[in-house]
């Protein structure tokens, strides 16, 4: 599955990286930055932290398709 951000919403709340510490990490103007843009099934724990940041994302930035 494809792990996307759309910066133009992204208002750097923390909760996907707070939630997918191993997927998401913080940039320097506090935005979020994607550490792994791709995860399967083959992978539950990392796939789990993208779909729980995805759910997480108050203003919608995050897609996992």
């Amino acid at each position: 599955m494809q792990v996307k951000v759309d910066l133009s919403k992204c208002e750097g709340h923390g909760r996907c990286y707070e939630q997918g510490e191993d997927v998401f990490a913080c940039s320097d103007e506090g935005k979020c930055v994607i550490l792994v843009a791709e995860v399967d099934s083959s992978n539950m724990e990392m796939l789990l932290q993208a779909e729980q940041a995805e759910m997480m994302c108050p203003v919608g930035a995050i897609t996992v398709a």
